[in-house]
């Protein structure tokens, strides 16, 4: 688990600069004019951790402030919708928000509440937290992330499985969907491996199927219906992208040069891999499924998209913007969005690019 202090005072002071337009061509293929337009200013927010969109709102978690609601109509601010606290609709953090069409959910520490789309508190109840990550509403189900050691390889075994609710407390089990094996670090002395590059999974409930992402396995995507049950799997052919020698090369130096990063530098090591996952990130859309690649082109991000069946595969091609572990981005309606901090004025924005 990297260090949240670490992500809090490196990499949301990094500098979020304003890329250039370009019209790029490539191997004799026309790409789209690439545009970075500045939809909204974002006063309220502070230090944002990751943010949520559909048809409705505009959903930003903030370390700070917990959860601001914008409309997607406009993007004006409507409400701050979550108190920190452990009473009845309040929480300690933004571990995991997710919409439907009538609810915003939250997840954090086995806690799980509901709101109405309108900010109204509806009920709340917990889960054991000792061995689950999270767990997220499906239907009248719900999917859950649970964690225990393999007692063979002293790994980290992670299931994805779906879970009935009864009242109060009382989560049972019903189908797994997916699982995998995070490998025990390796230690140096009595140093922890920090990772610069970790892979991404992600479960992703779009109308009426479950997507399962795992870049571990390059363009991967394992899909259900919302009874658990396994439809199909999508791989799509993925170019191995080798990790630069002098990846990571800022945060190196910061920690590296700054007597208060001694605690880090006697605590962990760097660790990083010979090739890229295959993703940086995934969003599915309507019949789209979008992979956000590490292949960089003229200062750009390559996206990898096809349809709900794998087929139909294009390229097109977003600002290059490298986040780190912060999920300040997203992809809706055929648009990358994403936040970025006006160092002049020391606000965050709204900006967004095409991507038909």
């Amino acid at each position: 688990m990297i260090p949240f202090t670490l992500r809090k005072q490196f990499i949301l002071r990094k500098k979020m600069k304003k890329l250039p337009i370009y019209a790029l061509i490539l191997l004799g293929i026309s790409i789209s004019l690439l545009y970075d337009r500045k939809i909204a200013n974002l006063p309220e927010v502070s230090n944002p951790d990751y943010i949520v969109m559909d048809n409705i709102q505009l959903l930003i978690a903030d370390t700070t402030k917990q959860l601001h609601v914008y409309s997607t109509k406009n993007f004006k601010y409507e409400r701050q919708l979550l108190k920190r606290g452990e009473g009845p609709g309040e929480a300690l953090g933004t571990a995991f928000v997710w919409t439907s069409p009538n609810y915003i959910y939250l997840y954090c520490l086995g806690k799980n509440l509901f709101f109405a789309r309108d900010g109204k508190f509806i009920k709340e109840f917990r889960t054991p937290s000792n061995r689950t990550t999270y767990v997220r509403p499906v239907d009248d189900k719900f999917i859950c992330l649970n964690r225990k050691i393999n007692d063979k390889t002293s790994g980290s075994l992670y299931d994805i499985s779906l879970y009935s609710y009864s009242p109060p407390n009382d989560m049972k089990f019903e189908k797994l969907l997916y699982c995998y094996e995070i490998p025990k670090i390796t230690t140096k002395g009595n140093k922890k491996p920090f990772r610069t590059i970790i892979d991404r999974r992600d479960v992703i409930i779009f109308e009426n199927r479950i997507f399962i992402g795992d870049s571990e396995r390059g363009l991967f995507v394992q899909v259900h219906d919302l009874n658990g049950n396994r439809l199909y799997q999508i791989r799509l052919d993925s170019e191995k992208i080798k990790v630069p020698q002098d990846y990571g090369k800022d945060l190196k130096k910061e920690t590296g040069d700054n007597p208060k990063w001694n605690w880090f530098n006697n605590e962990y090591y760097y660790n990083q891999p010979e090739y890229f996952p295959g993703f940086y990130g995934f969003f599915i859309g309507k019949n789209k499924i979008y992979f956000l690649t590490y292949k960089k082109v003229d200062n750009n991000r390559e996206v990898i998209i096809c349809d709900w069946n794998g087929k139909s595969v294009r390229k097109k091609y977003i600002p290059w913007i490298d986040f780190q572990l912060y999920r300040i981005y997203t992809i809706w309606n055929d648009k990358f969005y994403w936040l970025v901090e006006n160092e002049d004025i020391e606000e965050w924005e709204l900006h967004e690019s095409e991507l038909k």
